[in-house]
């Protein structure tokens, strides 16, 4: 395993494998429409397994990678997906054997040059990488966003480790494949409130001030929400997902 790994999410597995959201299916039709071959698809930072679970559908097998064995031990369970512990850098797969390769809403946690360069040795020729991310906060209404928003830089700004404020630097990160043209996604769920914070608690950010002031923010997070939004209201909530797609 990579020494210098950062766990941040072995200790909410459980509640990542229940509350983080899926993924589009039209994203992985769309992949599916880019590779010329559909044995293999190799998911590295799989979580537990969120876009290995959409893969699945249109390719033979999925290899599922994660470094955290509590991420894969929490991992959806799918007949044609194989879980691994090994890190995006070293993935111990075969030379040339797989279709795609994917990375999803974690490219940056992982040292990119070494990504790249095993990406590049595990990919068949012509075979596709496709990474993506989706924001640290969503889309609801102008009162829920600006009582998030606040508590995500200011509560919590402090708590986000400097991998994830990546993130807002998307495209701007170094991407030295053949780009293949994507069309733009977005993620929809109609959740409660409870739903909504249940999914906020999976933040590494959370975890990391409750450790450090020995007090839980959700706490104050909910009685802010309280006042716009009724317990048993579901709202739609949008998470916009950016995409770099390339060819080897």
């Amino acid at each position: 395993m990579k020494k210098d790994f950062k766990d941040y999410y072995s200790r909410q597995a459980e509640e990542y494998s229940r509350y983080r959201p899926t993924y589009p299916d039209k994203l992985f039709e769309y992949l599916k429409s880019v590779v010329y071959g559909h044995e293999l698809a190799v998911d590295c930072a799989t979580g537990s397994g969120q876009a290995a679970k959409g893969l699945a559908k249109y390719f033979n097998e999925v290899i599922a990678l994660d470094a955290s064995e509590a991420q894969i031990k929490n991992a959806y369970e799918i007949p044609n997906v194989k879980y691994k512990i090994a890190t995006a850098e070293e993935t111990g797969l075969k030379k040339d054997s797989a279709d795609l390769v994917t990375i999803a809403t974690a490219i940056h946690w992982i040292d990119t040059d070494l990504f790249y360069k095993e990406t590049e040795r595990i990919l068949k020729d012509n075979g596709v990488i496709a990474v993506w991310t989706y924001g640290i906060t969503c889309d609801i209404d102008p009162e829920t966003d600006n009582i998030v928003n606040n508590f995500s830089e200011r509560i919590l700004e402090e708590h986000w480790d400097i991998h994830i404020k990546k993130i807002l630097s998307f495209e701007e990160m170094k991407f030295p494949f053949k780009r293949v043209p994507s069309p733009e996604f977005k993620i929809r769920r109609e959740w409660t409130r409870e739903e909504y914070l249940n999914y906020i608690y999976t933040w590494s950010s959370v975890h990391k001030f409750i450790e450090s002031h020995n007090s839980n923010p959700m706490d104050l997070l909910r009685e802010e929400l309280k006042d716009v939004w009724d317990e048993n209201l579901r709202k739609e909530i949008i998470w916009n997902i950016q995409m770099k797609a390339g060819r080897k």
